[in-house]
């Protein structure tokens, strides 16, 4: 089943988290390169995030974790569909852990005003969205094998009985 809202609303945050981790390495290189000392006795999530470059790597991880959800959401098995949205649910909620923790200095844009949030709770209802409306029946292609099987055979039995030289006073063959 083609899942339109999931996809439209996890695609742009891919390209978002990649740019945004792009961008954060190379601030965190730029640091290092300057030669500002990290101090060990603060435990600050902004230290953490920007002067040990942790804030690329998990912004790798979550973009990595939608990359994965937007694979397996148009997958043909179910299962498969369910770890889509897990990993959908996983990358956007390590966003929000990355964006919490560290405030604005991670990201290209401020994540302290409304519309961030707004955002990612829209994508998050997008899945939801997506998986309350999903058709999820489990496709049994046996069963529709079979019946096609007995249109078939019904039709080439109606054929056999209503042709020439047959007729209603002859047996009609049992497969």
């Amino acid at each position: 089943m083609l899942r339109l809202p999931t996809t439209l609303a996890l695609a742009p945050w891919l390209g978002f988290l990649l740019l945004s981790a792009a961008l954060s390495a190379a601030g965190s290189v730029d640091q290092a390169l300057q030669g500002t000392p990290t101090p060990l006795f603060r435990i600050d999530p902004s230290v953490l995030m920007h002067q040990a470059g942790l804030a690329p790597i998990l912004l790798l991880v979550a973009a990595g974790l939608i990359a994965g959800a937007l694979f397996f959401l148009h997958e043909s098995r179910i299962d498969r569909r369910a770890l889509g949205e897990g990993l959908g649910y996983g990358g956007l909620g390590l966003v929000a852990l990355v964006a919490s923790g560290s405030g604005a200095g991670v990201f290209s844009i401020d994540v302290s005003g409304g519309a961030f949030w707004a955002l990612l709770g829209a994508a998050a209802a997008a899945i939801a969205f997506d998986h309350l409306v999903a058709d999820e029946a489990p496709d049994d292609e046996e069963e529709f094998r079979a019946g096609i099987e007995a249109i078939a055979q019904a039709m080439a039995r109606q054929t056999y009985l209503h042709t020439e030289p047959h007729g209603p006073d002859r047996e009609v063959p049992r497969r």
